[in-house]
């Protein structure tokens, strides 16, 4: 029952921090979307992977796992602040 509860917690961190990282990459490449590639300068992220689910995980056993973050654009990509739940 705990090994469930701790797999559920952890789980729900991956999912938190997966959609920040989504929220980020949609908030600054949504402006590309709308007036195409050509038409915007400065920052373009993206994420080539943005869902990683861990394997069995045993109580008391630390998981990692890093998510890359390109920027595609012309100009610094600044990431401010990132949380995960």
């Amino acid at each position: 029952m705990i090994r469930v509860k701790k797999m559920d917690r952890l789980r729900n961190v991956v999912v938190m921090l997966m959609m920040t990282l989504m929220g980020i990459a949609f908030q600054l490449g949504s402006v590309n979307r709308v007036l195409g590639d050509d038409a915007v300068k400065g920052p373009s992220a993206y994420l080539p992977e943005s869902l990683y689910e861990f394997s069995g995980v045993m109580e008391g056993d630390s998981v990692f796992h890093d998510f890359v973050i390109q920027n595609r654009g012309d100009a610094p990509l600044v990431i401010v602040k990132v949380r995960a739940g």
